[in-house]
């Protein structure tokens, strides 16, 4: 009797199982299956943005940057003239190898003959208020000035980003031209919206 049970049991599982297959692959659920794989592409591609605006940031910051450190490497240690430095001072230092303003830090590790800690501090001081000048120099500059700086790449940056703006608006459009006829399609199919 159990092995009955067991057969029966057996067949009524294979039947129901069957009948899910069938069930599973009508053609109106493979169709809204596909509708529904389609929509989802659309989607994604409607929330999809290009961050090209930071691209640009990043590179006009870098231009800054530049302009700043080509700065610091063009001024020479004869620019820093705090009381008690003269002549004699710059030579000592250029002697150490410190000969502009970008290698003024180094003045804090080394040990100079004639450099004691008050003008060792005075200098670096010094130092650090033209870097603070040259630094705020470089925040003032416009746009239209750190593109000359770049010779034209923010220019170039610029124009390629609004051609590919105008292009993703385009396809927007057409994207969501798609995704209202797919809705479509599933609301024939007799498909609830996902």
């Amino acid at each position: 009797m159990t092995e009955w049970l067991l057969i029966l049991g057996f067949v009524v599982f294979v039947a129901v199982g069957a009948r899910v297959m069938v069930w599973r692959r009508r053609p109106t659920a493979v169709a809204a299956a596909r509708v529904r794989a389609q929509l989802t592409e659309v989607r994604q591609g409607l929330e999809r943005r290009d961050h090209d605006g930071d691209a640009i940031e990043a590179e006009e910051q870098r231009l800054r940057g530049k302009w700043f450190d080509e700065r610091l490497q063009a001024t020479p240690i004869e620019a820093l003239k705090p009381p008690g430095i003269g002549a004699a001072a710059h030579e000592a230092l250029r002697q150490h190898g410190i000969s502009t303003l970008a290698e003024a830090p180094r003045i804090a590790g080394i040990q100079i003959r004639g450099f004691g800690n008050r003008k060792r501090r005075s200098l670096l001081q010094e130092a650090a208020q033209m870097r603070e000048r040259l630094l705020t120099e470089s925040r003032r500059f416009s746009w239209d000035e750190v593109d000359r700086m770049g010779v034209g790449v923010l220019s170039r940056m610029r124009d390629a980003t609004a051609a590919r703006a105008r292009q993703r608006a385009r396809d927007i459009e057409g994207l969501e031209i798609r995704r209202q006829e797919l809705e479509r399609r599933l609301a024939q199919l007799g498909v609830r919206r996902s």
